[in-house]
């Protein structure tokens, strides 16, 4: 493997479907199979209810606060310096319930891919 420096681009950054904005840091799935992302969830708002197929996820939580829920159930309340365990295949969103943006770092393994993500109604 070669080693790399990756800086973030801020011109990268775009608003998700999810409902935060999102900004892909590193994605080299064919090189080390994982993904990071940072994302940032404004006041007030709850990211949409989704999984990833086959993708594990963990978050690490920046700034701000809010509730973590899985599969439906809220399993707590979340901040700074904070890591969340998302398992494949389980629903999940994220409510910021502070009064500043909820920012975060996404780790997926594999590396995340837009045809893993399925909406739960």
């Amino acid at each position: 493997m070669i080693n790399k420096i990756y800086k973030e681009i801020a011109e990268k950054e775009y608003f998700s479907a999810e409902g935060c904005y999102i900004n892909e840091l590193f994605n080299e799935a064919i090189k080390t199979g994982a993904s990071i992302a940072k994302a940032i969830v404004e006041p007030g708002i709850t990211t949409e209810n989704h999984f990833l197929k086959e993708t594990e996820e963990w978050y690490y939580l920046l700034e701000g606060r809010g509730e973590m829920y899985i599969n439906g159930i809220m399993i707590g309340e979340v901040s700074k310096g904070e890591i969340i365990h998302i398992p494949s295949n389980i629903p999940q969103c994220i409510k910021n319930t502070g009064t500043e943006n909820l920012v975060f770092l996404c780790f997926c393994v594999p590396a995340f891919n837009l045809d893993r993500y399925v909406k739960v109604e």
